[in-house]
C-alpha cells in the first residue's frame, strides 16, 4: 500500500438539508417556505420595507427606498451559505448580510447606502423575518389541514356503520364505530385550523437600544 492510499479522504463537500431525517416534511410547500433561502429572502424584505417606511415618513429620501428596495428584490445576488459563515462572527446572519446589501446598493447609488438597515438592530431584522416566514408558510399550512379535514369528513361518512372497539386506558371497552374516531379526529383538525387561521404575527422594531 502507498502512502497515497493511506491518505485520509477529504470531507464530502456541505450540501443544504435534504430532510433525511424529517420525511414528515421532505418535499412540501412549507419546507421550501421555511427553508434557508426563504429566511433569508425575508430578512432583505424586512430591510427593504425598513427604508420604505422611512421615506413614508420623511426620514429617508424615497430615491434611496427605491434603491435599497430594488437591491435587495435581487436575492439571487446574495450567497446563503457565504452569509452562514461569515455570521460566526457576529453570532446573526444580519451583520453579514446588511454589509452586501449595503455593497449592493452603493454600486448603484452611493448616497442610498447610508439608509440601509438605518434605526435598526440586528434582532429586529431577524425577529421581522420570523414574522414573514411565519405569515408566508401560514396558508400552506391552511391548506394542507383543509384537505385533512376533508379526507377525515369523507372517512367519517364512508364509515359510520363500521363497527370496532373502544378503549379505555389501552383496553378494550363497549362498542363504537370507525366513523365516530374519524369525526373526533375532525374536530380537532378544525379546532387547529381555526386557531391557526386566527393568530398574528407583528413585526418588530426596537432599534439598538430597545
Amino acid at each position: 500500500m502507498t502512502s497515497a492510499d493511506r491518505t485520509t479522504p477529504s470531507p464530502a463537500p456541505l450540501s443544504p438539508d435534504a430532510g433525511l431525517l424529517s420525511p414528515g416534511r421532505a418535499g412540501s410547500a412549507a419546507e421550501a417556505a421555511t427553508g434557508d433561502t426563504a429566511f433569508l429572502r425575508a430578512m432583505l424584505d424586512a430591510e427593504a420595507a425598513l427604508a420604505r417606511a422611512q421615506a413614508a415618513v420623511g426620514l429617508a429620501p424615497e430615491a434611496a427606498a427605491d434603491a435599497i428596495t430594488a437591491a435587495a428584490g435581487e436575492a439571487a445576488r446574495f450567497d446563503v451559505r457565504d452569509v452562514a459563515l461569515r455570521a460566526r462572527a457576529g453570532g446573526n446572519p444580519v451583520v453579514p448580510l446588511v454589509a452586501d446589501l449595503t455593497a449592493a446598493v452603493d454600486e448603484e447609488d452611493a448616497d442610498a447606502a447610508q439608509y440601509v438597515h438605518r434605526g435598526a438592530t440586528s434582532q429586529d431584522i431577524v425577529d421581522t423575518a420570523m414574522m414573514l416566514v411565519a405569515t408566508r408558510t401560514v396558508p400552506l399550512i391552511l391548506a394542507d389541514l383543509d384537505r385533512t379535514a376533508d379526507a377525515l369528513a369523507a372517512l367519517a361518512t364512508t364509515h359510520r356503520g363500521t363497527p370496532m372497539a373502544g378503549r379505555t386506558l389501552t383496553q378494550h371497552a363497549v362498542p363504537t364505530t370507525f366513523g365516530l374516531k374519524a369525526a373526533g379526529w375532525l374536530s380537532s383538525v378544525r379546532d387547529a385550523r381555526s386557531r391557526l387561521a386566527a393568530v398574528r404575527l407583528p413585526v418588530q422594531l426596537g432599534g439598538a437600544a430597545g
